[in-house]
């Protein structure tokens, strides 16, 4: 287990401009007008980063991301549309790989009237601070140089844009008034929106979500 200092040194040593200025979109999503009658979720989870489901291509990546953020309640503002939460998380590798931040909405849909089962699909964008573009091979370098690349190409994935999309669904469990569990599936990438490279990631991993009071 990663120790809570750790845990803070990470955040502050390993995380690009580009990220912070990506945690506070994120972060933003706190002022979405809400439902009165539901309050918002602290998120806090890991994740096996850069799983093979036979979605995302060349697999290299690893290790395991943890993963902290905050959801909303049903937004008011967006009602015509099913009243999706909105979310923002942040999240955190242990090899050093690729660290993101994350915003988007997503709807919790009830397996019945009486269930404490509920299926959560949802969109959105995320930025991270990987490579986009791997380092080109050239002649004359240096040995430290071509050990330090070689390392690059055997751990690193170019990503091909800055920006992509979060598409995500996750399985869900009331285990008590203020406590859910969920199980999610998360992929990250650009549709070649951004270049011809887009290898993309996908997560699967497991959250506790702990609703504040209303």
């Amino acid at each position: 287990m990663v120790s809570c200092r750790r845990f803070a040194q990470k955040i502050g040593d390993n995380m690009s401009k580009r990220l912070k200025i990506g945690i506070l979109l994120a972060a933003g999503i706190a002022g979405v007008p809400m439902s009165r009658a539901a309050a918002g979720e602290i998120l806090s989870g890991v994740a096996a980063h850069d799983v093979n489901v036979g979605i995302a291509t060349d697999t290299r990546e690893g290790g395991v991301d943890a993963q902290l953020g905050y959801r909303t309640g049903p937004v008011a503002a967006l009602a015509r549309f099913g009243a999706p939460d909105a979310y923002g998380y942040i999240s955190l590798n242990s090899r050093h790989r690729t660290n993101f931040a994350a915003a988007g909405l997503s709807w919790r849909l009830w397996l019945g009237s009486e269930s404490k089962l509920y299926v959560k699909p949802g969109i959105g964008v995320a930025v991270h601070d990987g490579y986009v573009d791997l380092p080109p091979e050239e002649p004359g370098l240096a040995n430290a140089e071509i050990i330090r690349r070689a390392e690059i190409y055997r751990t690193r994935k170019p990503y091909g844009s800055r920006f992509m999309f979060e598409p995500s669904v996750a399985i869900g469990w009331r285990a008590a008034d203020r406590v859910s569990l969920e199980a999610f599936y998360a992929h990250l990438s650009h549709a070649k929106l951004g270049g011809n490279d887009n290898p993309g990631v996908d997560l699967l991993g497991l959250r506790l979500a702990y609703r504040l009071k209303d």
